[in-house]
């Protein structure tokens, strides 16, 4: 079972639903992406694997998202207070 989340859980979900929108399994996206096996995949998905940051563009990439969306779904779960410093989530003056 899972250990009790107590940072948001953004990216698993986003993982996921990019993943089923593009018809893709856990192995075929651990395919396209270097990894040998889904489950890592679906670690990420649940929750029990660390989403790769050295790797956002390779994900943005093979799930056909913005990699902008990676991005902040990354540090909003790793490092919400790095988003106070960035534009992204600040509206263009």
């Amino acid at each position: 079972m899972a250990e009790h989340q107590t940072k948001p859980f953004i990216i698993g979900p986003l993982v996921k639903k990019a993943r089923l929108e593009n018809e893709l399994s856990q192995l075929e996206l651990a395919k396209l992406l270097g990894y040998n096996y889904g489950n890592f995949i679906g670690m990420i998905e649940n929750g029990t694997a660390k989403f790769p940051r050295e790797n956002v563009l390779k994900f943005a990439k093979a799930l056909r998202v913005q990699p902008e969306i990676f991005i902040k779904a990354w540090l909003e779960e790793y490092q919400p207070s790095w988003l106070d410093h960035l534009k992204i989530n600040k509206p263009s003056k």
